[in-house]
């Protein structure tokens, strides 16, 4: 199997070292880290979505450069799907070279934009993300911890709140959830979202099991694998 690039973005509130399990793997996996977080904490955050997506498009084009790689995949979970969409129109709208496919995984296209989050206070802002499942079980059962995690958190989703879903990329979609999150026709309104092909997997586990092995991103290997025999 030949080695493969991914640009990988993370859940509301993540930090880059989410990823750190994928690191394992023969391939090569950059999480694209936010600014005020992990090794960019000294960075003035932004709160506007579209700078933060125009940092990351040169970002990966400035990455893509300097290694020289011809094929490459975007990939966004939960909130990260957003900015992985976004970031796919705005290559497109350069005309930067393009991922081969995005890959979608725990996010609907749809409802992101449905709740008004910007009044809520910590304890019912902590306990909206809990009933929908954008905080990590670990993380929820420590009050204290849950409120440290929770205004980057919140300044995720606001920022994803700022956009709006425009016309379809041309690449190709591959979305996945977990058997335990009960999204699979959400996820297959990503079709409405791409002219390329479109794809919907199933994996085992929750919203956050990705980050625990290798299993989810060994699925979208095997599923890249064997797209490509029939191109």
């Amino acid at each position: 199997m030949s080695r493969e690039r991914f640009y990988c973005i993370g859940y509301a509130g993540y930090k880059a070292s989410v990823f750190d399990n994928w690191l394992n793997s023969e391939h090569d996996i950059i999480p694209l880290e936010m600014r005020g977080r992990g090794h960019r904490k000294t960075d003035i955050p932004y709160s506007d979505f579209n700078k933060i997506v125009d940092e990351y498009v040169d970002e990966i084009d400035m990455l893509n450069q300097q290694a020289d790689f011809k094929a490459y995949t975007i990939l966004g979970h939960s909130a990260g799907a957003i900015f992985a969409y976004a970031i796919v129109k705005q290559l497109e709208k350069k005309k930067k070279l393009l991922p081969k496919r995005l890959i979608i995984i725990g996010m609907s296209p749809d409802d992101y934009c449905e709740n008004n989050i910007e009044d809520m206070n910590s304890n019912e802002f902590v306990e909206w993300i809990a009933e929908v499942g954008y905080i990590p079980n670990d993380i929820l059962r420590h009050k204290g911890l849950a409120s440290l995690f929770t205004k980057d958190i919140k300044q995720d989703i606001l920022m994803i709140q700022q956009y709006k879903m425009e016309v379809p990329i041309s690449i190709d979609i591959l979305s996945l959830s977990g058997n335990n999150e009960d999204l699979e026709t959400e996820m297959k309104k990503w079709k409405n979202y791409t002219t390329g092909s479109f794809s919907c997997l199933t994996y085992l586990g929750d919203h956050f099991s990705l980050y625990q092995n290798l299993d989810v991103l060994n699925l979208i290997l095997n599923f890249n694998k064997e797209d490509d025999k029939i191109e």
